[in-house]
């Protein structure tokens, strides 16, 4: 969903800060031309890409900490192309959802699968061959430390877990306590619901969604402490 944010091409153009850049550069990164964006399309090299990447958002992060939790355009950049399996679903469930996070941001020399600059939130897509916890940890804490961001990681299995969300669920059905719970600790849905109604992009619907989403996320944090970390965090971030 676009969220209050949205401008056309040519509107965005004109809300660039940075610079150095000039309309010609900001039409190539929306696709007016094709200088930039065969790259992106993997016409180039894997290094050409990640360059190519870095200069987009460098061009686009303006508009991105304007429009803070709220979409600017999703499709500046085609990125479907690059999804792993995993990634494409959870990008499907973000769009549903009102707190915009862009794929494979740049962040203190690496990048998040999904990031959001103005709320220093970001999603990671965590397929089993791809990941190690130690290192996943360590690399979550120095991002923290240097900007005061927090991640959520989500696992493939829950990824592809086929848990009902809570709304299509028979609240009088005896399984059914299990099976919220399932949904907001197990499945990436419930996480991207959780970072939504956390960071206000849906508002919960009660005391007992609320305490759901933090559950939610404190659980996918790796950071010691994240319970308290997450707390801290969302109160410099929504003040």
């Amino acid at each position: 969903m676009l969220g209050v944010c949205w401008h056309d091409h040519f509107e965005w153009s004109k809300t660039l800060k940075t610079d150095d850049v000039s309309l010609q550069e900001s039409r190539q990164i929306l696709g007016y031309t094709y200088e930039i964006d065969p790259i992106l399309r993997m016409e180039g090299t894997k290094q050409d890409r990640w360059t190519a990447l870095k200069r987009a958002y460098q061009l686009m992060e303006p508009e991105l900490l304007k429009c803070g939790r709220d979409w600017t355009h999703p499709y500046f950049l085609d990125f479907g192309k690059h999804f792993s399996p995993i990634e494409s679903i959870v990008w499907s469930e973000l769009r549903s959802n009102r707190v915009a996070m862009y794929p494979e941001y740049p962040v203190q020399g690496r990048f998040i699968d999904f990031w959001n600059p103005a709320l220093r939130v970001g999603l990671e897509a965590d397929g089993r061959e791809w990941h190690d916890r130690v290192r996943d940890t360590s690399r979550d804490q120095e991002i923290w430390n240097a900007v005061g961001g927090v991640v959520f990681r989500v696992t493939g299995a829950e990824c592809n877990s086929r848990t009902e969300p809570p709304w299509e669920l028979d609240a009088d059905h005896q399984d059914y306590s299990r099976d919220l719970e399932r949904w907001w600790m197990h499945s990436s849905a419930g996480v991207v619901r959780a970072i939504s109604v956390a960071y206000g992009g849906i508002p919960g619907a009660g005391k007992s969604e609320r305490e759901w989403a933090l559950s939610s996320l404190t659980a996918h944090c790796l950071l010691p402490n994240s319970a308290e970390i997450i707390g801290k965090q969302l109160s410099i971030t929504l003040g």
